[in-house]
């Protein structure tokens, strides 16, 4: 095994068994009343995750339905994820759920949900920064929905294909970030960012609201081209992910999706020296991140981590060593 696959495995057992243990859980109450619908629109209106997960944990104690359960109980997952709570997710994920899937009527049902189940995990493993687990799990679930023909498939479907081709497009630059095979599986990566944006080409046409999902695709591809130095490429993409963003605030104005357009600009502006306008976005997108007084606020630790963390960049360019560790704490 070569020198970066074992860094890379054993920074993922790190973060997996130390890291997990030092992160709180997060109270989970019981929401009278709450339904799947509801549960989820407080995330998608609102922004709330905590409150979301509280709503499906809800449903998930409450429902007699074995399909609303896993349901449910998928949706708790989704917001734990949301907020950094990998470790109090993996037991819906690793018992409470595969308990649940055998009871489904249907094997439709049971590949659909064993993909979502491997779709979560494959979420994890990607922020933990363990990205060969994560293109396993993706790749199972191309698998899975795979012996599904395309014009068959249901919108839950179809979106978990997509799914799986982004992460497998970020698995990919993921590697190729920790220096496993640089050239080989970057160049991978933008042909699997290229594919989801056909897919979102697709889904406009069914008339679906694809902004986020397609400038989050073009985000990747400017990192893409950056990592492999193709400076113009980077900062195109990057002007073409922030004009989606904008669109999609337009029905969403509360949501601080923009975090990810100023940190992106940040890294790029850091690369190419410009140091003064890169502490302009990361300021900007911690603002935006930590603007609470909003009653909608949306917290998202994971976005708020990433200006952290460029913000100890500038420090430690700077030569500021003591500012570089306080900035790299907050971010941890």
């Amino acid at each position: 095994m070569a020198i970066a696959e074992i860094r890379t495995n054993t920074a993922y057992f790190l973060a997996r068994n130390i890291g997990e243990k030092l992160i709180r859980p997060v109270l989970l109450e019981h929401i009278p009343d709450a339904t799947l619908e509801s549960a989820d629109a407080t995330d998608r209106v609102k922004g709330d995750y905590q409150i979301s997960a509280s709503g499906f944990y809800s449903v998930y104690l409450t429902s007699s339905d074995v399909e609303d359960q896993i349901k449910a109980a998928n949706g708790v997952v989704r917001e734990l994820i949301n907020l950094g709570r990998f470790r109090q997710a993996r037991p819906f994920l690793e018992k409470i759920i595969p308990n649940l899937i055998p009871e489904l009527p249907s094997q439709r049902q049971v590949i659909y949900f064993e993909g979502e189940r491997n779709n979560r995990l494959g979420w994890i493993a990607d922020y933990e920064g363990g990205y060969l687990d994560s293109k396993k799990r993706f790749g199972k679930v191309r698998e899975l929905v795979g012996g599904i023909p395309e014009e068959d498939r249901t919108d839950e479907e179809r979106h978990l294909w997509l799914t799986s081709v982004h992460f497998l497009g970020r698995a990919h630059f993921g590697l190729a970030l920790q220096g496993i095979a640089l050239t080989e599986n970057a160049s991978k990566a933008v042909e699997y960012f290229h594919d989801g944006l056909e897919l979102n080409q697709k889904a406009q046409e069914r008339g679906e609201n694809t902004a986020a999902i397609e400038g989050f695709n073009h985000a990747w591809l400017s990192r893409c081209y950056h990592l492999l130095e193709f400076r113009d490429s980077a900062y195109r993409e990057l002007e073409q992910a922030g004009e989606l963003f904008r669109i999609w605030l337009q029905t969403y104005p509360n949501r601080g999706i923009m975090s990810h357009y100023y940190i992106l600009r940040g890294f790029l502006r850091v690369e190419d020296g410009n140091l003064d306008d890169a502490q302009g976005d990361f300021e900007e997108a911690i603002s935006i991140r930590t603007n609470n007084t909003r009653k909608d606020f949306e917290a998202y630790p994971k976005g708020l981590s990433d200006a952290y963390l460029g913000m100890a960049e500038l420090a430690r360019r700077h030569w500021d060593l003591l500012q570089a560790a306080q900035y790299g704490y907050k971010a941890f």
